[in-house]
């Protein structure tokens, strides 16, 4: 959601976002549309629903009589809902616009150029408000921190940066994050297995039986002298007490899959990293200049709050703008959450 903009609100009576996953239209099963109703000029006034994926569910929704239980985006068995209810109808006005252009949106955005939200049912607009009340994101420390790709899995091979090699590292410096390696609060989730040539390739770890000094399998290393390969490696906008601009590879980091699954468990999958460990671009890192701020960060990121609200945006892709929307909360319960996480 999200597209409309300014002209088209007093005008648009109803926004129905669908989601391409039974392939109604010959285009990918990710792809998102909507169809949009709009009548004569008043009053900012119209209808939302998101997360659809057959026309029936829009109906129902419309005449249901608001009694038993909304419906989620699966079913218990994990198959794609299409039944409606009534609380699935989010009803937008200016001041509802006016809460949507605090959360997802730049500060000082107009109503009128809000970006809507994917919400499910309209108990969860409550929701929202709080995270609207929320008076510092992460886009408000501005220069106490970074954000970054590192290395992009295909032009850092074209330029020997790194190279596809599945095997054990020989220490953290040689250990290039991907996706899987990790899940919430978890940096030891998977490893490659040996031969690892599809996204099922990788095992569970048992963080039971695992020794002190383990690292999983990495699927690239470096593909140049040591000397080159920290030339190339990225630095903070920041200097240290000597004047000098450290390497990201330094520092504790903040670091989160890119890709953004809104139907899973769990939609933003974040850890903290180690020094010296790298990562390919499907993987986004954070560095902060403060540690406490770090760990307050992947606190909040971990949370179920968060993760909610990740999944409100409908993106499937993490940005630099989506990170800078993240509410940064600070309370020792928080940070001591964090640290035994």
């Amino acid at each position: 959601g999200g597209q409309l903009r300014a002209a088209l609100y007093p005008r648009l009576r109803g926004h129905y976002q669908f989601q391409n996953q039974l392939i109604l239209f010959p285009i990918g099963d990710r792809v998102k549309y909507s169809i949009n109703v709009y009548g004569g000029a008043s009053n900012i006034s119209f209808v939302h629903i998101a997360n659809l994926f057959h026309p029936r569910t829009l109906f129902q929704s419309l005449d249901h009589d608001g009694q038993g239980v909304v419906p989620g985006i699966k079913t218990e068995e994990g198959k794609w809902s299409f039944e409606g209810h009534t609380d699935r109808i989010i009803r937008v006005d200016e001041e509802a616009l006016k809460t949507f252009a605090k959360l997802y949106d730049a500060p000082g955005t107009p109503p009128q150029q809000a970006r809507l939200p994917a919400l499910h049912t309209t108990h969860l607009f409550s929701v929202l408000e709080k995270f609207a009340q929320q008076p510092r994101r992460l886009g408000d420390l501005q220069e106490e921190y970074i954000s970054l790709e590192m290395w992009h899995e295909t032009n850092a091979q074209k330029d020997h940066t790194i190279r596809r090699e599945t095997r054990f590292p020989a220490g953290a410096e040689e250990w290039i994050l991907s996706g899987p390696h990790f899940f919430v609060g978890r940096p030891f989730f998977q490893t490659p297995r040996a031969a690892c040539n599809t996204n099922r390739s990788y095992d569970t770890l048992d963080l039971t039986t695992l020794p002190d000094d383990y690292l999983p399998r990495t699927n690239y290393v470096p593909d140049c002298s040591v000397e080159e390969y920290a030339s190339r490696t990225p630095t903070v906008p920041w200097s240290d007490e000597q004047g000098r601009k450290r390497k990201v590879t330094e520092f504790y980091r903040f670091v989160c899959r890119a890709m953004l699954s809104q139907s899973g468990e769990r939609t933003f999958v974040s850890v903290i990293v180690p020094p010296s460990v790298a990562h390919i671009h499907t993987v986004t890192s954070i560095v902060m200049s403060d540690y406490f701020q770090l760990v307050n960060l992947f606190a909040a990121a971990c949370s179920i709050p968060v993760d909610f609200f990740i999944k409100t945006t409908g993106k499937p892709f993490v940005s630099s703008s989506l990170l800078k929307l993240i509410p940064v909360l600070s309370s020792p319960d928080i940070l001591l959450r964090g640290l035994i996480l």
